[in-house]
């Protein structure tokens, strides 16, 4: 007799806000944290794609930003030999780092989950640090391999994740970042705490508002709250709309991984499906995105310059850029890639005049 088993994945639209929120690899908040790449597009310190875009940018006595910024998830190039068995890890991998691809305002929340015995913080960037709870204190306990006190190539105290400082109490959460900034995370639930304001070292004050879909609207203001300089309002499920009335939307569309494997007398049916950002408008110009196979960004029009992107898919090995494809011509990567706390790495690139 034959047995079915059917594993559906769901999508993150209806998943818990900080359910899939992990913590970063080393390599990952390097990548994310500085501004060092390839020809605009690839981390040498990851071998992935790095994009962080501002889709609107509202100017006030406090300037206010839409920014959104591309977390490649951590997809191996093969799981398997088996094709099958291969799509079904894939599909759970991919199950398990919702977080990552775009990220919008990814330091919404804070708290802990199955991903971490730490309490674990978001930041604007789309890296995430984990943080023990001593009494009031939040103790970091991020590997700090992949942290760096360099500023635009000088050592700055205010780039050092080293220096964070974390309180907490049952009611709130306070995070003070390196560069002077102080978030305030409100207790949501036993395990959450949810953004309510950002306290800037010029003085100024980001708020930030939630209705029951989620966040609202985000005000910059004086410190007291009490003068409004700019704002940022959520409209329907994938827009927003600025104080100066300029809007960005996002469009979305359905990625899906399926299949069937075979164990013995048994045959499990899997089906993994998301949504993944397709195509994105602002009011200087609109980007069209594409994914290959295994969910990894392959195309993006940037701003009328089209690039493409094809990957190593080395079996047990993250998925890293094989090949850069501009209209300038094409750029070919190798690497030993690097052993936090074990040996050093290097990122190789080769372009079609003979240069590296």
């Amino acid at each position: 007799m034959r047995w079915v088993l059917c594993f559906i994945f769901t999508s993150r639209l209806i998943a818990a806000p900080f359910e899939n929120v992990g913590p970063s690899t080393p390599d990952e908040i390097a990548s994310l944290s500085t501004d060092l790449l390839i020809d605009g597009y690839i981390s040498p310190l990851s071998g992935q794609v790095s994009l962080h875009e501002i889709d609107l940018h509202i100017k006030a006595a406090q300037d206010l930003t839409l920014k959104r910024t591309y977390v490649p998830p951590q997809i191996l190039g093969s799981y398997e030999d088996k094709d099958d068995f291969d799509r079904l890890l894939l599909g759970k991998s991919l199950a398990s780092q919702e977080s990552r691809r775009w990220a919008i305002f990814p330091h919404l929340w804070a708290g802990f989950n199955f991903h971490s015995r730490y309490f674990q913080v978001c930041d604007p960037s789309g890296f995430v640090l984990e943080c023990e709870i001593r009494g009031p204190k939040g103790i970091l306990k991020t590997n700090a391999y992949g942290f760096s006190n360099l500023r635009e190539g000088k050592p700055d105290s205010t780039a050092d994740l080293r220096n964070i400082e974390f309180s907490i109490d049952p009611d709130a959460a306070r995070i003070i970042w390196p560069d002077g900034t102080e978030r305030i995370y409100r207790n949501h639930s036993p395990a959450l705490y949810r953004l309510e304001a950002e306290l800037l070292p010029n003085g100024k004050r980001i708020a930030y508002e939630y209705d029951t879909q989620g966040l609202s609207r985000i005000t910059s203001t004086d410190k007291s709250g009490k003068y409004t300089y700019a704002s940022i309002k959520k409209i329907g499920e994938n827009g927003y709309v600025g104080s100066d009335g300029r809007e960005a939307r996002f469009n979305y569309d359905v990625f899906e991984v399926n299949g069937k494997v075979k164990k013995g007398k048994f045959k499990e049916s899997f089906s993994y499906r998301t949504s993944v950002l397709v195509s994105a408008s602002n009011p200087i110009y609109s980007n069209s995105v594409q994914y290959n196979e295994r969910s990894l960004l392959s195309h993006y029009d940037a701003k009328n310059y089209p690039v493409s992107f094809e990957y190593f898919r080395h079996k047990r090995a993250v998925s890293r850029i094989q090949r850069l494809n501009t209209p300038s011509g094409s750029t070919l990567f190798s690497y030993d890639p690097p052993i936090a706390g074990q040996k050093g790495g290097w990122t190789k690139a080769e372009y079609g005049n003979g240069a590296s």
